[in-house]
């Protein structure tokens, strides 16, 4: 006995095994009404409601908009880009500009006095020791902002201690995101015055150890039979001790 109408319902055999299916109608009961807080609530789909990870309830983020942090870094990206673009110019030139440095010392340390040849250099040779002096205590007052972020050089870590700074700035009450690009930037702008005045000293300590071959020659030129005399010898000595606590005050590379 063939039971396909029980199964199929009405139907036309187009062949052996072959059938066409009419028209079936499907009813069911209308669910209950979940309200606006259920599982199946609102739109949901590839193109609605809020996109993975940015809802305010998301473990990636509490930001209420797509790729927060990213946007807070590329701001804070083009500060820096900025400043960048500031001592670009300055690191290209700075050998002119250290020269210009102790030029100008130098013309304030002689003033209008008239100085034979061996006292020029001489004094060019003090003033270029007091610029290394100088250069020295503007380097530890600059170390300790240009570390402020948690301890660390920001010339190493800069995107990982940027973002942490920034993170920080969004949980006060009330959230300020320019306080950590200000703190940031602070941080960033004395790293490079280290580098700076790190690269200045190297400079000068050059600077000084020509000074002291032309201070032996000019000495030499003018008193040509009195170079190892008690008081030349003194002299000599003086300025090598000089130089040594110069030099090595200048050896603090920057890190």
């Amino acid at each position: 006995m063939c039971n396909t109408n029980n199964y199929l319902g009405p139907h036309r055999q187009l062949g052996p095994g072959s059938y066409e299916i009419g028209p079936v109608s499907i009813q069911t009961e209308r669910l209950p009404n979940l309200g606006t807080g259920g599982f199946f609530s609102g739109a949901w789909g590839p193109q609605e409601g809020p996109r993975r990870g940015t809802s305010r309830s998301s473990k990636r983020s509490n930001a209420s908009t797509p790729f927060i942090w990213d946007d807070l870094m590329s701001i804070q990206e083009e500060y820096c880009e900025i400043i960048d673009a500031e001592y670009k110019s300055i690191f290209k030139n700075l050998k002119e500009i250290t020269t210009k440095e102790i030029e100008k010392a130098n013309k304030t340390a002689i003033g209008a006095r008239r100085l034979s040849p061996l006292e020029e250099v001489k004094s060019e040779q003090e003033t270029t020791i007091n610029l290394i002096k100088a250069k020295e205590i503007e380097y530890q007052a600059r170390t300790k902002p240009a570390y402020s972020l948690h301890g660390q050089n920001p010339f190493f870590l800069l995107r990982e201690l940027s973002l942490r700074r920034i993170r920080e700035s969004t949980e006060t009450s009330p959230p300020n995101a320019i306080v950590a690009y200000t703190a940031i930037n602070n941080a960033y702008r004395s790293a490079l015055e280290l580098k700076r005045l790190s690269l200045q000293k190297e400079i000068l300590a050059e600077k000084l150890g020509n000074l002291s071959i032309k201070v032996e020659q000019t000495a030499t030129q003018a008193q040509p039979g009195q170079q190892h005399s008690a008081l030349a010898v003194d002299e000599k000595l003086r300025i090598i001790n000089q130089e040594k606590t110069s030099i090595s005050s200048s050896s603090l590379v920057f890190c």
